[in-house]
C-alpha cells in the first residue's frame, strides 16, 4: 500500500503544478492498516523547495486539509475533504512558519536595536569621567585620528598591558613608530588601549590633526 500511495501523491501533486519528475521522497510511513503518510520534496521552479506530508487513505485516497491531519489519523477519526486543495494540504507547520518570519522578520531586529541603543547610553555617561584634555581650543567633535596615537617606548617598543598598572600582565608590545588606537579613556597616566588593555601615556605620541595632545584625566 505504501508505493500505492506514494503513487497517487505524485500524481495529485503534479495536477496541482509540482513538478514530479524532480520529487523525492523523505519518508513513507503507515499509520494503521488504512492509513499512510508520505512526505515529499517538490519544487514548481526546478529551484525552491518545499517538503510537503501526503496522507493518504486507501478507501478514500489523498487526504486533503493536512493542519491536524496526523492526529485526526491517529484518533482514527474519519475525514471527508479527502483531496481537496492538495497544495495547502500538504503544507508542513515549518514551511508557514518560515513563510511569516520571510514576510514580518524585521521585528526580531528590535532587541537588538535596543540593546544597542543602552549600550551606547551607558557608555556616553561612563565617558564623561573621562575624556581628552588638549592646549588650545576644545576637541568637540572627535576625528578618528584624535584616538590614535603613535608608539615611542623605551628599547623601541611601547607595552601593552592587561591593567593600568605597570606590574600588570603584558598582553603585546608595539614597535615604536607603529599606531595604537585608543578608547578615550585614561586613569593615573594611563590609556585605554581599544580592544582591551593599557598603554603608558609617556609611551605614546597622541594626535590630533598635525599636533600632539597630552591626555590627562581631568
Amino acid at each position: 500500500m505504501l508505493q500505492t500511495a506514494e503513487t497517487a501523491c505524485l500524481e495529485q501533486a503534479a495536477s496541482q503544478g509540482w513538478l514530479t519528475d524532480q520529487a523525492s521522497v523523505v519518508s513513507r510511513r503507515a499509520i494503521d492498516s488504512d492509513r499512510v503518510e508520505i512526505v515529499l520534496d517538490l519544487t514548481k521552479d526546478g529551484v525552491n523547495q518545499a517538503r510537503l506530508t501526503c496522507p493518504f487513505s486507501a478507501r478514500s485516497g489523498v487526504v486533503g486539509q493536512l493542519g491536524a491531519v496526523a492526529d485526526q489519523l491517529k484518533q482514527g477519526a474519519e475525514r471527508t475533504d479527502f483531496g481537496q486543495d492538495f497544495s495547502r494540504s500538504r503544507a508542513t507547520a515549518a514551511d508557514s512558519a518560515q513563510a511569516v518570519n520571510r514576510g514580518r522578520g524585521w521585528w526580531l531586529l528590535l532587541p537588538i536595536g535596543l540593546a544597542g541603543l543602552s549600550w551606547a547610553v551607558l557608555r556616553g555617561r561612563d565617558a564623561d569621567d573621562f575624556q581628552y584634555r588638549a592646549d588650545g581650543p576644545p576637541i568637540g567633535s572627535r576625528s578618528a585620528e584624535s584616538f590614535i596615537a603613535a608608539a615611542k617606548g623605551q628599547n623601541g617598543q611601547a607595552e601593552i598591558h592587561e591593567l593600568a598598572d605597570q606590574h600588570s600582565l603584558v598582553r603585546r608590545r608595539v614597535s615604536n613608530g607603529q599606531m595604537v588606537s585608543l578608547t578615550g579613556r585614561s586613569a593615573n597616566g594611563w590609556l585605554e588601549v581599544d580592544g582591551g588593555g593599557w598603554v603608558r601615556e609617556s609611551d605614546l605620541n597622541l594626535r590630533q590633526s598635525s599636533s600632539f595632545v597630552s591626555v590627562r584625566k581631568p
